[in-house]
């Protein structure tokens, strides 16, 4: 039995460093945003750093390395990245044997690129490519493999492979031995399929978002009031990511809050998949059934060490079980994990 099985849609991420490009703000009404942008016209020379991503296949590959047993279920071509995507998983010892290959198609690919001030501040374009070709069919074919697992990992998909794992989800809900479902949509899939991940709720056991997606998916400004109507929405329990601000935990109306290591600015490096090692540290928690502050701890403790790694990659800088403990001996008592009631 697999400990976890990761759904989702592997992406070749292409990093463009040093783009001579203009960063700036604008105050919306209710909020400033941050822009990236190019000259109209101008041609810019660059560096360009190809790694491999894809939400689910990040946190797959950082469960792997916590030596967990898992496995992989998507689609790719049989192009050149689509052998490096799964090459790739391969090596971060994710079982890649149930992940089907479509003839002339291309996986997704996601260039990332970076502000002057480096890729703390990016903005990500994303063609899904094979990703959004799965279907009920391959859900079916692959039934024993997909309840063969503890947990599902499952992140963002397009609105027909949403509708398709709902009915996945639908057929194995009475199943005394189903696995448990552990569901982090984007605002990718926020957008074109808000609906049907609201429809998918119900039949998920533990919810993760950051606070942005939390209020896209309840459409609350106040993040109590969000967790109040995502608890009346069917979740039971859920992980809100904030950035700086921390983390914040529910379980049947209970909220554990825990702010994040401090970091100078200058520090954070590599934010890129830094929601996705979060993630993974999520499930080693509930996995080992550790205590909520102590998961809370942990997973801080892990984004706070990918962002401020210097390599570029969705999948680089995951620390180690060894490297976290070393790093919560020395820092574990910068934060403080608190708790209310809903």
């Amino acid at each position: 039995m697999y400990d976890v099985i990761g759904i989702g849609v592997p992406v070749t991420d292409i990093f463009i460093v040093n783009a001579n490009s203009a960063h700036f703000d604008i105050q919306d009404p209710d909020f400033r945003r941050s822009y990236i942008a190019f000259a109209t016209g101008s041609k810019s020379q660059v560096r360009m750093k190809v790694r491999t991503g894809g939400s689910s296949a990040n946190t797959c590959a950082a469960l792997a390395k916590l030596n967990y047993r898992v496995g992989y279920f998507g689609l790719l071509g049989t192009g050149h990245y689509s052998e490096l995507l799964a090459r790739d998983l391969m090596e971060r010892n994710v079982d890649v044997t149930h992940i089907l290959r479509l003839p002339s198609f291309e996986p997704g690919i996601s260039m990332v690129i970076s502000s002057p001030e480096g890729n703390r501040d990016r903005a990500i374009l994303t063609d899904y490519g094979t990703g959004t070709h799965l279907n009920e069919e391959h859900f079916r074919h692959f039934m024993g493999f997909l309840t063969d697992s503890r947990w599902l990992d499952i992140t963002s998909l397009k609105p027909k492979a949403g509708r398709s794992l709902l009915d996945f989800l639908k057929q194995i809900r009475e199943r005394e031995d189903r696995p448990k479902v552990f569901f982090s949509p984007s605002k990718s899939m926020l957008g074109p399929a808000l609906e049907v991940v609201r429809d998918l709720l119900p039949y998920v056991d533990v919810f993760t978002a950051n606070d942005e997606e939390l209020e896209l998916l309840t459409d609350r400004k106040r993040i109590q009031d969000s967790l109040k109507q995502l608890s009346d929405m069917g979740v039971n329990e859920a992980f809100v990511t904030r950035g700086g601000d921390g983390i914040m935990h529910m379980r049947d109306q209970e909220v554990h809050t825990i702010g994040a290591f401090p970091v100078e600015p200058e520090e954070i490096v590599n934010t890129t998949g830094a929601g996705d090692t979060v993630a993974a540290f999520f499930l080693d928690g509930l996995i080992r059934d550790l205590d909520v502050p102590t998961i809370l701890k942990r997973a801080a403790a892990a984004g706070s060490m990918k962002i401020t790694h210097e390599e570029i990659g969705a999948k680089e800088g995951v620390p180690t079980a060894e490297e976290l403990d070393a790093f919560l001996e020395q820092n574990g008592d910068q934060v403080e994990v608190r708790s209310f009631q809903l």
